[in-house]
C-alpha cells in the first residue's frame, strides 16, 4: 500500500489536478476494500468495470462536498472525469470604489479591518494619499485574534498614530474614511 501511494504522489500532476488527484487514490482504495469485502463476505463476483464507475463517482461526490462552489457537477464529472478532474477557482467580486479627491491640505487615510469569522484571526490595511491622490503612508498587519469591529477602530488608532508621528501632523488636517 505504501509504494502505491508513493508512486501515486510522484505522478506530475497539472496544477488545478492536484488536489482531485489526491482526493482520487483515497476513493480507489476506500472502493476496493469494500468491493473486496463483498467477494469476501457476500459471495459477490468481482465486476472491475462496476469498481471503475462507483470510483468516479465517489470522486465526483467527495469533490463537490468538499467545493461545493468551485466544482462542477457530479454528473459531468461523472461521465467526463478529466474535465471535472480541475478545480475551479471560485472568483470573488468586490464592489469598485473609486477614491474621493480632498482638499488642499488634507491628508486622507482610507482604513479597513477584518476577521475570520466573529471572533479570528485579524488584521487592519490602510492607505493615505494627499490631496492630489499620492500615496504618502500605507500599513497592514496582523492584530490577532478579535472581530471585524475591533479590527476597524484599531485601523483607525493605527492611522491617527501614523499621522500625528509623520511630518505632515502640524500642517494638514486628517480625514480618516472606513471602508465598507
Amino acid at each position: 500500500m505504501a509504494t502505491l501511494f508513493s508512486a501515486w504522489n510522484e505522478v506530475v500532476i497539472k496544477k488545478g489536478e492536484i488536489q482531485i488527484w489526491k482526493m482520487a487514490f483515497f476513493a480507489m482504495i476506500w472502493s476496493m476494500w469494500l468491493a473486496g469485502n463483498e467477494v469476501v463476505f457476500e459471495g459477490k463476483p468481482w465486476d472491475h468495470d462496476q469498481l471503475y464507475d462507483l470510483i468516479k463517482l465517489r470522486v465526483a461526490t467527495w469533490a463537490k462536498v468538499k467545493w461545493p462552489r468551485e466544482y462542477g457537477t457530479i454528473l459531468n464529472t461523472f461521465a467526463e472525469p478529466s474535465v471535472g478532474a480541475v478545480l475551479k477557482k471560485a472568483k470573488k467580486s468586490r464592489p469598485e470604489i473609486e477614491w474621493e479627491k480632498t482638499m488642499e491640505g488634507t491628508m486622507k487615510f482610507n482604513v479597513d479591518g477584518a476577521a475570520n469569522a466573529s471572533m479570528g484571526e485579524a488584521g487592519i490595511g490602510g492607505v493615505q494619499r494627499n490631496s492630489r491622490g499620492e500615496i504618502r503612508m500605507m500599513f497592514s498587519k496582523s492584530i490577532g485574534v478579535g472581530d471585524s469591529s475591533l479590527a476597524e477602530v484599531l485601523a483607525i488608532r493605527e492611522a491617527f498614530v501614523m499621522f500625528i508621528a509623520s511630518q505632515r501632523g502640524d500642517s494638514h488636517m486628517l480625514l480618516v474614511e472606513v471602508t465598507r
